[in-house]
């Protein structure tokens, strides 16, 4: 129950930071919330009509219909038993790189849809081990995504949908907080 509490706890902090608009010259450049609804920085409301970028970054076992290998981990973990470490690193850089590509991006606006949402891990955006520092393939991935989101005239929802403790509530929230707070990570927005 206290793990359930903690990851909702965890996840609607991460909401509310993602929401923060920033504000230039008055006026916000993001979405924001009006009672229940969502509004445009004019202030006209916006119906999201979305899509999920599901099993990209955050890779789910109910996605690839395994049975038993079913958390992010554990596929990780049988990819690099099945073909060593090396070949799993380059399988991981493959997969995210064709995965979802810039001609997907251009079919979901195609579609009629207006938003995607894209779940990740903060894994991505952290190194392993005690000293984690923020570094990873997150960064480019995200940029690149909403690059191609921005040039199609498609909003993008953020979900860290793997945030630190969130899932195992093993990992420490300092990865967390030190992943929003750091001034690199600000500087690049």
């Amino acid at each position: 129950m206290m793990r359930c509490i903690r990851k909702q706890a965890y996840l609607l902090a991460i909401i509310l930071v993602s929401l923060a608009p920033s504000v230039t010259g008055g006026q916000t450049r993001f979405v924001v919330t009006r009672g229940k609804g969502l509004s445009l920085p004019n202030g006209k409301p916006l119906l999201l009509k979305g899509i999920n970028l599901g099993n990209w970054l955050l890779p789910e076992g109910y996605m690839f219909k395994f049975k038993t290998t079913n958390s992010p981990r554990l596929i990780q973990a049988a990819i690099s038993e099945l073909v060593g470490e090396d070949k799993a690193q380059q399988f991981w850089e493959t997969y995210h790189d064709n995965y979802i590509t810039q001609a997907d991006i251009s079919f979901i606006k195609q579609s009629g849809f207006n938003s995607v949402r894209v779940p990740f891990s903060y894994r991505l955006f952290v190194t392993d081990g005690t000293g984690a520092r923020l570094e990873g393939p997150g960064y480019e991935l995200l940029d690149r995504v909403v690059d191609w989101c921005r040039r199609e005239g498609l909003y993008v929802i953020l979900d860290m949908h793997a945030a630190p403790g969130g899932q195992t509530a093993t990992t420490s929230t300092t990865v967390l907080v030190t992943l929003f707070c750091s001034k690199a990570v600000r500087a690049r927005s």
